[in-house]
């Protein structure tokens, strides 16, 4: 049993990695170490520099998850250490996993930079829910273009869009950020209405046997729900969940006519990813009683499904009336009886 209830919405695989900084070559990657500033892990420069455009150069980058926020920026020098202080690209926001080119990027004029100028570059994300994930690449600066060919070898996209630019602040400072803005990602609003239909995600554990193998006897292990509830959490973190402030409440529509009603719960959500984990206390309430509450925040498609909702109570209601109405036809009449008389005298009445 899990300490708080939750609702998944939709499961689906797990990347290994955050993003990869592909080109210019990053100094490493360690998937661990990514959260770690300045440059996740690999904070000593390497002895191989690759030459960079100072006027509309490329970074490529590989995302791995649903939806990101992304900066670029730049130090100067041979080991900058951590002063990455020039900003090459602001904090945008991009949705869409696999390779995505930050491209056309370019030198501030006023830095006066020459042909052979050290620097490293800085790529950071809101990937890691408690920080940023930071990634380097050492560079050496260069006032010639890269060829056509290059620049298409080192710069290439996959279905992947723009939502929003010029966020202010940092990636990890932004992770609230709210994409369709500009965009045209759904988002749940804090006004009351249906709930989205749920899939209930399963953690199945146990042990799988091939065909022909001999049959092992399994030691059952009972996990605590702190444990099951750590699993979650993790697997919330890899979608990249962000919380939905000031939502009054959530309700979920059973078949049956009846409603699970949660009260001002915590709302955690990957929409682009079509996840939502709810934390609260659910509450079993009968369909007429919310309804005159809700009827004027619902849109064309939920009056709808509440119409269907409607005609399969009533369906219902109806169907118990009938069965009440045979057992009544099923009894046998009891005659009333007054004082001074007996069951027998009055049954030979009725005859």
């Amino acid at each position: 049993m899990f300490s708080n209830m939750l609702a998944f919405l939709a499961v689906v695989p797990f990347a290994t990695a955050h993003y990869t900084l592909d080109w210019p070559p990053a100094r490493g990657f360690k998937d661990e170490d990514a959260p770690k500033f300045p440059c996740g892990g690999f904070d000593s420069v390497s002895s191989t520099r690759t030459e960079w455009p100072v006027n509309g150069g490329p970074v490529q980058l590989k995302m791995h998850h649903t939806q990101t926020n992304v900066k670029v920026l730049l130090a100067l020098g041979s080991d900058p250490g951590n002063n990455f202080n020039i900003v090459l690209r602001p904090t945008f926001a991009e949705e869409g996993p696999g390779q995505f080119c930050v491209g056309g990027l370019n030198i501030p004029s006023g830095l006066n930079v020459s042909d052979g100028t050290p620097a490293t570059i800085q790529v950071v994300s809101n990937g890691d829910p408690s920080g940023g994930l930071f990634q380097c690449a050492d560079v050496t600066l260069t006032t010639k273009s890269l060829s056509s060919n290059d620049y298409s070898s080192h710069c290439k996209n996959d279905t992947i869009k723009i939502t929003q630019e010029n966020i202010s602040g940092n990636p990890n400072e932004t992770t609230n950020a709210d994409p369709s803005s500009t965009g045209g990602a759904a988002s749940p609003t804090s006004s009351k209405g249906f709930a989205p239909q749920q899939t209930v995600a399963t953690w199945l554990l146990g042990a799988v046997g091939l065909a022909g193998t001999p049959r092992r006897k399994v030691k059952k292990v009972h996990k605590s729900a702190g444990t099951d509830d750590k699993k979650l959490q993790t697997s919330l973190k890899k979608l990249n969940v962000q919380p939905i402030q000031a939502i009054e409440e959530v309700n979920m529509f059973k078949s049956d006519g009846n409603v699970i009603h949660f009260s001002a719960p915590k709302v955690h959500a990957s929409v682009p990813a079509n996840t939502f984990a709810i934390y609260g206390n659910g509450e079993d309430k009968e369909l007429t009683e919310l309804v005159p509450g809700i009827l004027n925040q619902l849109g064309p498609d939920s009056l709808a499904s509440l119409r269907k909702l409607a005609e399969s109570y009533q369906s219902m209601q109806k169907e118990k009336g009938e069965d009440g109405e045979k057992a009544d036809e099923d009894d046998d009449d009891i005659p009333d009886l007054v004082a001074g008389e007996n069951f027998e005298s009055k049954a030979a009445e009725v005859e």
